[in-house]
């Protein structure tokens, strides 16, 4: 029922555009001719791709320069001689070299989101004071690897 009720939803902005544009065609050849009413409802479509096209674009611009900045904070944080970061790369598995692109994935979501950030760490924090056993099992899993 619940699922039916979630299809309902959706296809009712759906219909609504359909009768919308109905409505807008058959107002426009009453006060125009067909010709115009076609013109202006292809006119309005139009628009609308055009806008969700800019759109796409500027959100891919977004995401592709996010990644860029990432990989170079990933880049500034590679393994000195000395440090946090040459600490890290000493880590067992694959968390010597995960660990240092997480951190530097850190710095730029607190450059650029710093309250959500803050607010997903202070739950990350909630969560590991709760259950620290969590911590050290997942420790000595990456250790036995």
């Amino acid at each position: 029922m619940q699922i039916l009720l979630i299809v309902i939803a959706c296809l009712g902005p759906a219909i609504a555009v359909i009768f919308g544009c109905h409505a807008l065609w058959h107002w426009m050849a009453a006060l125009y001719s067909v010709p115009i009413a076609s013109a202006v409802l292809a006119g309005v479509w139009l628009g609308a791709a055009s806008l969700a096209a800019a759109v796409t674009l500027v959100l891919k611009a977004r995401r592709r320069r996010r990644k860029q900045a990432v990989a170079a904070a990933a880049a500034a944080a590679a393994p000195t001689s000395a440090g946090l970061s040459a600490a890290l790369t000493n880590l067992p598995g694959g968390l010597g070299e995960s660990a240092p692109k997480a951190l530097a994935t850190l710095e730029v979501a607190m450059k650029t989101q710093p309250l959500q950030t803050t607010a997903l760490l202070v739950g990350f924090g909630a969560i590991l004071g709760r259950k620290p056993g969590v911590i050290l099992r997942f420790l000595r899993q990456a250790a036995a690897d």
